[in-house]
């Protein structure tokens, strides 16, 4: 069964289409499963300061992974290629680095209430 799982998984993805469901789908089970993770936490630690800690520790870090995320998925390796599309490039990773670092504090600040 693990084994035709992922003979199916590691098929190339032959279109944009293909790969947007592909991705979907994975995003989808990452948050059912996530849903599943936090029930048997809250069943086997019950709602209180300890998960509540458990939870804070992984903030930051999950913060920081989305803004560096968000930060790389701007760099577009084919416009790297070609020299005329660097400067284009580099424009857009200034402009999402602004919008970033403008959007960030007040996104913490608003989700901090």
């Amino acid at each position: 069964m693990v084994r035709s799982f992922l003979q199916t998984v590691g098929v190339e993805v032959k279109g944009m289409h293909q790969a947007a469901y592909l991705l979907a789908l994975f995003a989808l089970g990452s948050q059912l499963l996530a849903l599943v993770r936090d029930r048997l936490l809250a069943a086997a630690f019950g709602a209180g300061h300890t998960l509540d800690v458990y939870y804070a520790a992984f903030r930051l870090p999950d913060f920081l992974f989305a803004t560096v995320a968000s930060l790389l998925s701007l760099y577009d390796p084919e416009r790297l290629r070609a020299p005329r599309r660097r400067a284009s490039a580099g424009r857009i990773g200034r402009a999402g680095l602004v919008v970033v670092t403008c959007c960030a504090p007040a996104a913490a600040a608003a989700r901090g209430r």
